[in-house]
């Protein structure tokens, strides 16, 4: 009989330790999902800058807008992204840490191509210097003269 309770314990504890839930429908595949979460932190990122929306892009901007984009509701989202959230096999960590890493690669990109701009605009600058030196001069000696 304790052989048989304690077989039963350990059966309940191993099961209750297993969290996952069954598929909720619709079914968001885990590429999909982990793109509406980059989105989605792409949107906070962007309200979070402009002070929670007082840019017009980012009123027009919201999560009603990554819903259509991906042709869901708000319950099927959060059913999903609880669905993720409750495996135990750490799938959303590795989620959201691709989602790190795509958000880190975009920033990169972007710090890239502004440091192009403002060399190229340093070089401008550094182009008009000597018409603005002999200007000065001209000016310096049109008024001493």
């Amino acid at each position: 009989m304790k052989k048989l309770f304690l077989l039963l314990t350990i059966t309940l504890l191993l099961y209750s330790c297993n969290k996952n839930e069954d598929k909720p429908s619709p079914f968001i595949e885990e590429d999909k999902m982990e793109n509406i979460l980059y989105d989605v932190a792409i949107l906070y990122g962007m309200q979070s800058t402009y002070g929670g929306g007082t840019s017009d892009t980012i009123k027009q901007i919201d999560m009603k807008s990554i819903f259509k984009k991906y042709d869901i509701d708000s319950i099927t989202f959060t059913k999903n992204n609880r669905y993720y959230v409750g495996l135990d096999n750490l799938i959303y960590f590795k989620m959201q840490n691709r989602i790190m890493k795509r958000l880190e690669e975009q920033r990169n990109a972007v710090d890239t191509l502004l440091s192009k701009e403002n060399k190229a605009k340093v070089e401008q600058l550094e182009a008009v210097k000597p018409l603005i030196r002999k200007r000065l001069l001209l000016q310096d000696s049109i008024s001493k003269g």
